[in-house]
């Protein structure tokens, strides 16, 4: 695939990324917006129930003061309900709270809807047709009713009828019962902004900003002899308590989107790769087409030399020729070994035959059988074999040709005279051998894949160097295999340092 279609389908993917991540914010947004709506539903609600719950208990207060005068009780206990009662400008006068009293000397109260009466006179006879009062004395007691029913309490002042913890309290139970289980504070102001009921901790400051609060409720709405007062309360959680509700599907959203963008960047690390696999491909086959066609080469114009009648009568050259045709026939030999055995090392079915050696003597044995490479390329070798402890648990054939493959990749990479050190030493219990050379070095950003299979540094001219990027992977493969470690020092055109630590037999 051309660079130019992978990076358009990359821009295609990236930009239905950001749409969908768009398409969420503008979703949480409007979520965030709807429960904000929902949370200023449920406190208006709750404080229209707060000013019920007072008007309720303080009729329950004025019953349980009566409760003490036995005459009083004696009549109630006929009574199965029993109106409270207000004006109203519209609908004139009214009942609203039910007072039923139970057996046990209970005051219970609850919700009725409100009546209308042109004077008290139709209200006591009213009052008698509902109750089914069959007494003697029952104009007696309604007087007392009334008189009760009429009283001036509710001119008392509003700190005699209302306090901040009892109002505290009936706020946090009507709060949860809405769904609200937030802090919440709270005051009551009158008609002019001061405050009138609150926290003795609040501050002036805090007080200005439940005075400017938009949670706010008319307390006793239906007196209409008193200066109106006003319930402020503010929620100083309240942001954070919402989108503390929208946590979950915060996390949700944000888990998928996670997912989405992995799998994105996956999927574009898996394009790269493949290209990248695609481009090594295609230099092994070129490279190993190369490095087939020289000996195959060589081979046929020795076959066709070998042919000549001229050749064959006179025997001039024979040797020669039969002698170069052996030695390209082991060269492809080699080649194919090669292949061969990086193959089995990838597929994970190479066997080893660990066996325990003298890693010097091992060293010196390698380096005895490049001697004749060493003359050929004027290379100077040095050795500083230090370690004491000498034995490890190796394969001997595989070993070698790790320590083959490193003097060859430091011949073969090499500009002037090579030179080649090795060195040994022991380190925390181990073996440690070192590849020295001063040849081109490796770029530091070639330093991570060098032991890539078929990775080959690129240095413009693809065939200068020959080989097929299998020897590092290979010398990776069976150190590791022999519980070992490899890594590389390197520096551009200084030479590199390969490092290998094996543990002990």
């Amino acid at each position: 695939m051309k660079k130019q279609w992978i990076f358009l389908v990359i821009g295609l993917m990236l930009l239905a990324m950001l749409g969908l991540i768009g398409i969420q914010y503008h979703f949480f947004k409007n979520t965030v917006m709807l429960k904000e709506a929902q949370f200023r539903y449920a406190a208006n609600t709750a404080l229209v129930q707060v000013d019920q719950e007072l008007q309720r208990r303080e009729a329950r207060d004025r019953l349980l003061r009566d409760k003490e005068n036995s005459k009083s009780m004696e009549r109630l206990d006929s009574i199965q309900r029993v109106l409270t009662s207000g004006w109203d400008k519209e609908h004139g006068f009214y009942m609203k709270d039910t007072i039923i009293r139970t057996e046990d000397g209970e005051i219970k109260l609850s919700y009725s809807t409100y009546r209308e009466y042109s004077d008290q006179h139709q209200l006591a006879a009213d009052l008698r047709q509902e109750v089914g009062f069959d007494m003697p004395d029952q104009g007696m007691w309604m007087k007392e009713m009334m008189n009760d029913m009429f009283s001036m309490e509710f001119l008392l002042p509003l700190q005699e009828r209302i306090n901040h913890e009892g109002l505290q309290e009936i706020l946090t139970e009507v709060m949860e019962d809405h769904g609200i289980e937030t802090s919440v504070r709270s005051a009551v102001f009158d008609g002019y902004g001061r405050p009138l009921i609150h926290d003795a901790g609040n501050d002036m400051e805090e007080l200005i900003d439940l005075s400017r609060s938009n949670y706010r409720v008319r307390l006793f709405p239906n007196e209409i002899l008193t200066e109106p007062y006003f319930l402020h309360v503010d929620f100083p959680e309240e942001q954070s308590y919402v989108k503390a509700s929208l946590m979950p599907l915060i996390l949700t959203s944000g888990g998928f989107i996670f997912l989405i963008m992995a799998a994105f960047a996956f999927t574009v690390a898996i394009i790269f790769r493949q290209k990248r696999i695609s481009e090594i491909k295609n230099d092994f086959i070129n490279n190993m087409t190369h490095e087939l066609k020289t000996p195959v080469s060589t081979i046929s114009l020795a076959c066709e030399a070998l042919s000549d009648p001229d050749m064959q009568r006179s025997g001039m050259d024979m040797d020669r020729y039969v002698g170069m045709i052996r030695e390209e026939n082991k060269r492809l030999g080699s080649l194919v070994e090669n292949v061969l055995r990086s193959a089995a090392v990838d597929k994970g079915t190479l066997e080893l035959n660990k066996s325990q050696e003298d890693m010097h003597s091992l060293i010196q044995d390698t380096l005895d059988r490049f001697d004749l490479r060493f003359r050929e390329s004027q290379a100077e070798t040095s050795t500083d074999l230090h370690a004491a402890h000498t034995m490890a648990l190796v394969d001997v054939a595989h070993m070698r040709n790790v320590i083959s493959n490193l003097i060859d990749n430091a011949l073969k990479y090499c500009e002037g005279t090579p030179y080649i050190h090795i060195e040994t030493l022991n380190e925390r219990n181990r073996f440690i051998l070192k590849v020295t050379d001063r040849g081109v070095g490796i770029k530091k950003e070639d330093q991570k894949r060098v032991f890539d299979t078929l990775y080959r540094v690129p240095k413009g001219n693809t065939h200068d160097v020959k080989g097929f990027g299998l020897g590092l992977s290979y010398v990776k493969s069976i150190v590791e295999k022999q519980g070992g470690i490899v890594s590389v020092e390197s520096e551009w055109m200084k030479g590199s340092t390969f490092k290998i630590d094996l543990p002990y037999a």
